[in-house]
């Protein structure tokens, strides 16, 4: 359970515990490291995930485990200790989140804490090394030093002596981006920088005055300034090899380009940025039929595919005096993994066997990748950037969401799995499922897109079929919402204006019309107080902060002309009670809890009226009338919720965010799970 959800236990009866996890930070570079021969860890917002790709025989609770950062802050970086003893969690962007200023005055520059690894107890804290977040981490290769890098605006190249939490050098690293940092395995003391237009070689020194880093950019000379994606070194550390962003790769040595490899004069080694560099050692058989030791250079690039290279070959080209500057070159093996896929790292365990290699893909997954024959597995799948919206069933363990990589996915809470995924032409930007009244099955699904599509989703076993695709905006739709009887729908969009639908059998979208508005709406809803004699009232909230709400009186309204879905709008201004922290709320269908996201990451549970035919008697009772009043909070995320849904038995919650996190949590109380039955909530 979560330390800051079990401290609120302790108080009330109901308990909040973190079940899955099913985001991945999947475009953050090196966001994914082996921390044992078995299990990867990779982050997402401020959690990290412990994830066993190799025991399949595992229980699930010990394949999947998680941990948040310490002050409930972005993670930035994740480094693993070459002995696989210690994990380095260095934190990112501080968000939203409330560090109890109120009882710890402290700074809020970003730290590293160490943990001991597998017991995850903090053994070290590292203070100083970045103004604002860490962008990246490596142990060296003895375990004895910890280089960090921070992101803008500093940029600050950091060298700890981490087990006596000080810091032995810092320099600045570059202007701009630093995409890579890593250790020379032969050369004590020597690393490389690499990332926006530039790639830097260092050496800590011994100086008069003490212990120095210098820093030499690399020169591009006549070669044309490009980024640098990834680098590896030769064994004896005199020459590098480098990635660039166009994909060809240059060989350094002194800080200059020796050589320049493509596999011919118009065509690059990978179509695109070459994201990762990893060397392979392969014993083959040489033309006497002898065993003898090969190197293999292997890159992977955005254009998904993974290739080997003759590692030898490259270092005698380079070596050898007076070549041409451009070498063509040939692989000796490639693999091309799909169209969704873009490999943003590859990962190595230190098994033995290093033909299986873990793919980052930057489109939301994680591949093994099997060298000897080319077959891949997805061994985890997730959005790729920010969570728009979420929703859940009402009547079977099915929830979906839609983000910005233009998918729409259905999960199964109950398999604890994804089961599939849509694709669109444009992103995902709202989602709801449709009402009872219209959908007793609850497998319609209402999704909006930021190019002003509403489409209507039907699921099947296997897919979403789309049954509507109707086109009312001009631009992103940012809110839906229906009126209290299911019969219609507005969607509220950037184009400033609002469009309303009725909905006929089977999901069948029926336009009325659409009003124009003077500012760009945040949120729209229909008034559903019983107070409310007209049922067609809808509030539109606006994006400025202070703005007064913008009340249409009705939608029942005449149109300006025959030839023309404009309606004649009446208007007029109440003030805003919102919350403004409030960017999400929802009744479970049960009626038991009310859940509500905020605009700084935390969700809110609280628990409504009970049927006291449910309760317990005598002092259980007493408990139940107490927790009633009482409200779970919890800092799940680093950033805005885009939504947030108790599922229709009432045992979990689900939150998605602008992170790209997607948690479900499990909602217990001291007698047991909360089960949904007959229109109440049991206690079992």
């Amino acid at each position: 359970m979560d330390d800051d959800v079990a401290a609120n236990a302790t108080s009330h009866s109901l308990r909040v515990d973190l079940k899955r996890n099913y985001g991945l930070n999947s475009v953050r570079r090196d966001n994914v490291a082996f921390v044992d021969r078995e299990t990867i860890a990779f982050s997402v917002g401020n959690l990290v995930q412990f994830l066993r790709v190799k025991n399949t025989t595992a229980k699930e609770e010990e394949e999947n485990f998680f941990m948040r950062s310490r002050r409930l802050r972005e993670i930035g970086a994740i480094a693993v200790h070459p002995e696989r003893t210690f994990v380095a969690l260095c934190e990112g962007e501080i968000g939203c989140v409330n560090e109890r200023r109120e009882e710890e005055e402290e700074d809020e520059c970003a730290r590293v804490d160490v943990y001991a690894y597998p017991s995850l107890v903090l053994k070290k804290t590292l203070r100083g090394g970045a103004k604002s977040k860490y962008a990246l981490a490596k142990f060296s290769p003895d375990g004895t030093m910890l280089a960090t890098v921070s992101s803008a605006p500093d940029y600050l190249l950091t060298i700890w002596d981490w087990e006596n939490e000080s810091s032995i050098l810092r320099c600045k690293a570059f202007s701009q981006e630093v995409f890579g940092l890593s250790f020379s395995l032969t050369v004590y003391g020597q690393l490389t920088t690499w990332g926006t237009g530039h790639v830097r070689f260092w050496k800590m020194a011994d100086t008069f005055t003490g212990l120095k880093l210098h820093g030499s950019l690399g020169k591009f000379g006549a070669e044309p300034l490009s980024d640098v994606c990834a680098t590896c070194e030769s064994g004896d550390g005199k020459i590098t090899l480098s990635g660039t962003g166009s994909g060809a790769i240059l060989a350094w040595s002194g800080g200059l380009i020796e050589t320049k490899f493509c596999i011919d004069e118009e065509i690059t080694c990978h179509d695109g940025a070459i994201n990762s560099m990893h060397l392979r050692r392969v014993m083959m058989r040489d033309e006497m039929r002898e065993q003898q030791q090969r190197v293999q250079l292997i890159t992977a690039g955005e254009d998904g595919y993974v290739r080997a290279w003759d590692a030898d070959e490259i270092w005698t080209i380079v070596e050898t005096p007076e070549t041409p500057f451009v070498q063509k070159i040939k692989p000796i093996f490639e693999y091309y993994l799909g169209d969704t896929v873009s490999c943003k790292n590859l990962i190595v365990s230190d098994d033995s066997n290093n033909n299986k290699l873990v793919v980052q893909n930057a489109c939301g997954s994680l591949l093994e990748l099997d060298l000897a024959d080319g077959t891949s597995q997805e061994i985890f799948e997730a959005h790729s950037g920010a969570i728009a919206g979420c929703d859940v069933s009402f009547v079977s363990p099915h929830f979906f969401t839609t983000g910005d990589d233009k998918t729409v996915r259905c999960y199964d809470y109950s398999q604890c799995k994804l089961l599939f995924t849509s694709r669109f032409q444009a992103r995902g930007t709202v989602l709801k499922v449709f009402p009872k009244v219209v959908d007793t099955s609850s497998r319609l699904v209402l999704v909006g897109f930021s190019d002003g599509v509403v489409r209507v989703l039907l699921r099947s076993e296997a897919s979403f079929i789309v049954l509507e695709s109707v086109k009312p905006h001009t631009d992103a739709i940012v809110s839906i919402d229906w009126n209290s009887e299911g019969s219609k729908f507005a969607t509220a969009s950037k184009d400033k204006t609002i469009f309303l639908f009725t909905v006929e059998a089977k999901g069948k979208l029926a336009p009325i019309g659409f009003v124009r508005l003077d500012k760009v709406p945040k949120h729209i809803e229909y008034d559903k107080s019983k107070s409310t004699a007209d049922k067609n009232v809808i509030d539109i909230y606006f994006q400025k902060k202070g703005d007064k709400v913008a009340r249409l009186l009705s939608t029942n309204l005449p149109k300006i002309s025959t030839d023309t879905f404009e309606l004649e709008a009446c208007f007029v201004s109440i003030e805003n009670t919102s919350v403004e922290e409030v960017c999400c709320s929802q009744t479970s269908h049960s009626g038991r809890f009310l859940v509500q996201g905020f605009v700084n990451g935390s969700v809110s549970l609280r628990i409504l009226n009970q049927n006291r035919s449910e309760e317990k008697e005598g002092e259980e009772e007493a408990d139940f009338a107490h927790e009633e009043q009482v409200w779970v909070e919890k800092k799940v995320h680093v950033s805005k919720i885009t939504g947030v849904a108790v599922t229709y038995d009432d045992q979990y919650l689900v939150s998605a965010s602008e992170d790209g996190s997607l948690l479900l949590f499990e909602l217990k109380s001291k007698f047991g799970s909360y089960k949904y039955r007959k229109d109440c909530v049991k206690v079992i």
